[in-house]
């Protein structure tokens, strides 16, 4: 199981006025993409200068948005996941081998999108106000966890002398 750190957020996109106490929603122009690379951008900027200032990320000339400084085990695997680096033993570090398929042939990036640097942002999702069940339906997808509890489980083995440890074991889909 690969680490992909990323959140997701619903923005009203828009201001609301007020005449005679009654609010009035104004909607705003979709965004170009030049707007979104310089958002995404500061997005980044900001997020990795307030991870380095709590001490949980240093730069790295080869990936300068997304070095983990580990303070435990734990730690060093999840940032070894996240970079695809070997966690531990003699090639501790190393960058692993990586096998791709060959990606789908595309015409470019899709509208209201933009990448930089290991991070990105979706524009391109929109519901209006009429729209109940892809407002809830969005809504519920933003809220979701990272892995659904009904997947995870734990196998529990006895290791002689009492000492019973248990591995966590993700389930596919189809198992459950």
């Amino acid at each position: 199981m690969n680490l992909n750190i990323h959140l997701h957020a619903l923005v009203v996109v828009g201001v609301y006025t007020f005449d005679n106490k009654h609010p009035r929603f104004h909607r705003v122009k979709a965004p170009n993409h030049d707007e979104l690379v310089s958002l995404l951008h500061t997005i980044a900027l900001r997020v990795t200068r307030a991870l380095e200032k709590q001490g949980l990320l240093i730069r790295d000339a080869e990936q300068p948005f997304l070095d983990l400084l580990p303070a435990n085990g734990f730690e060093q695997l999840l940032g070894s996941a996240i970079h695809y680096r070997i966690a531990t033993g003699p090639h501790a570090g190393n960058k692993a081998l990586i096998l791709r398929t060959v990606p789908p042939a595309t015409t470019g990036d899709k509208p209201y999108t933009a990448h930089e640097a290991g991070f990105s942002i979706n524009a391109g999702t929109v519901c209006q106000e009429h729209e109940r069940e892809k407002l809830e339906h969005l809504c519920r997808y933003v809220a979701r966890p990272p892995v659904s509890n009904d997947r995870l489980c734990v196998n529990v083995c006895s290791c002689g002398a009492g000492d019973d440890r248990g591995q966590v074991v993700v389930r596919s889909q189809s198992e459950r």
